[in-house]
């Protein structure tokens, strides 16, 4: 910015998650999902994480990586974990979230978008994954 313009840094900042216009892969894109090898991912039956811990948006985030397998280059925000739940690793049949009204205390907007996305895979995707909030 050369002085002239006007806008902050919070101006510069993009549009929360939820207000973006980012279309989901489409149902065919996420059955062909597919390792570099070629292989199809696995994924356990279920994945048990405790949220009890988590005290930030990051340490969510890697919580998330580790225990969904989403792999080293997980970006670690909400349009990258969208990715990865619609196109990038197959979920287990059942997430249990223990820990969840803490969650839901200490990070509002997280639990809410993390909730929404899930929610949104599921009716995209015929509910696949059975998710469980204790």
């Amino acid at each position: 910015m050369d002085g002239s313009d006007s806008r902050s840094i919070g101006d510069l900042v993009p549009v929360a998650l939820a207000e973006m216009d980012v279309p989901l892969p489409s149902a065919e894109q996420a059955a062909d999902a597919v390792w570099a090898d070629g292989s199809a991912p696995e994924a356990p039956a279920e994945v048990t994480i405790d949220l009890s811990q988590v005290t930030d948006s990051q340490s969510l985030h890697r919580l998330l990586q580790r225990e969904l397998d989403f792999g080293p280059y997980y970006g670690r925000n909400w349009s990258a974990f969208r990715d990865m739940i619609t196109a990038s690793v197959a979920l287990p049949q059942r997430v249990v979230f223990t820990g969840w009204a803490r969650l839901e205390e200490a990070l509002p907007e997280d639990a809410s978008t993390m909730k929404r996305l899930l929610k949104d895979k599921n009716e995209m995707y015929g509910g696949s994954t059975e998710i469980i909030y204790r």
